[in-house]
């Protein structure tokens, strides 16, 4: 009896592993082919969607340092919808300050919105760690999502980025820009050209500090208020208030 059980569990055990070992091996002779485009593997990256299994989120973590960005989006977007497999998040963050997507600004937003949707406690002290990164888009969707989380260790993180973002930078300072390959549906493409590509350019402190409050203040403002259902309007209120109630505050539900 206990022998027939242990074998009849590991034929279901091997029976539910099947579809993801499937998949995977398709996508393999699907994504590696030499003569496919990029629009093929990004394909290829999407139909991973169907399996949502541990074996098919490896496969997509790795593919989140690919050389190209437009499969690394996609299989960060891919990885969001992986919510009930265990263990995602673990291999999602180590990609996300990999020097493979340091300039990389895209790949990095998708992997902050992909972090926020698995709603996992380490992609959550991952999020907070990267709130005040150099890119600002970066640093805007990490501010998105840190309201969505609602939790109380976001907000003094949240008043006191406001407080930099109020103040001005100084020298000059690289920042991000995403340009997307121009498509005319006329014109025959160039399938071996990445769609999209980061490129940084350098701008001075004012230029900066002007960009940083317009990108961030808001959104900033926003969370602050969506995590504690408070309405200050700059640092200076949220502080005073924090300091005051911060220690007995606790999230309202919505």
């Amino acid at each position: 009896m206990g022998s027939a059980f242990v074998l009849i569990a590991l034929i279901v055990v091997q029976q539910a592993d099947a579809p993801a070992e499937q998949a995977v091996r398709e996508f393999n002779e699907t994504f590696f082919k030499k003569e496919n485009a990029e629009s093929d593997r990004v394909a290829a990256v999407r139909k991973l969607e169907d399996v949502p299994d541990a074996e098919t989120s490896k496969v997509l973590a790795k593919l989140l340092l690919w050389p190209e960005e437009a499969v690394s989006v996609e299989a960060a977007q891919v990885l969001a919808k992986f919510t009930d497999v265990k263990g995602v998040a673990a291999r999602v963050v180590p990609c996300f300050s990999d020097r493979t997507n340091l300039k990389r600004s895209a790949v990095r937003v998708e992997i902050v919105k992909c972090l926020g949707a698995l709603r996992d406690p380490a992609g959550l002290l991952a999020l907070q760690r990267t709130l005040r990164d150099r890119d600002l888009y970066v640093a805007r969707e990490v501010v998105v999502q840190l309201k969505g989380w609602r939790q109380k260790s976001s907000v003094p993180l949240l008043i006191d980025y406001l407080k930099v973002c109020e103040k001005a930078p100084s020298g000059n300072i690289e920042v991000p820009v995403v340009l997307k390959r121009y498509t005319d549906k006329r014109v025959p493409q160039d399938k071996t050209q990445p769609s999209q590509m980061t490129v940084f350019v350098t701008m001075d402190a004012d230029q900066f500090a002007r960009m940083r409050k317009e990108l961030l203040h808001r959104p900033l403002l926003d969370a602050l208020r969506g995590i504690t259902r408070q309405r200050w309007e700059s640092y200076k209120g949220w502080h005073e208030w924090w300091t005051a109630e911060g220690a007995a505050f606790t999230v309202p539900e919505e």
